[in-house]
């Protein structure tokens, strides 16, 4: 893509899924987390993940509001 390219559907779409996907990631493993003796901040961990489902929804309404 260029430099001042618009993204099309197909990239916008491609976007939403990687970012609702990285998102369920994090929250799982920030899930996994919370029973160890020394974790990976889940309290950090669970809100990120959650901020990149909101983005991959914000991407996937982008795409469909046409």
């Amino acid at each position: 893509m260029k430099r001042g390219e618009k993204m099309d559907d197909d990239a916008r779409l491609f976007s939403a899924i990687a970012l609702e996907v990285l998102g369920v990631i994090v929250i799982v493993i920030g899930i996994m987390e919370l029973g160890e003796a020394n974790p990976l901040s889940p309290e950090v961990l669970i809100p990120a993940g959650s901020a990149f489902i909101a983005i991959g929804s914000i991407c996937w309404a982008k795409v469909f509001r046409r």
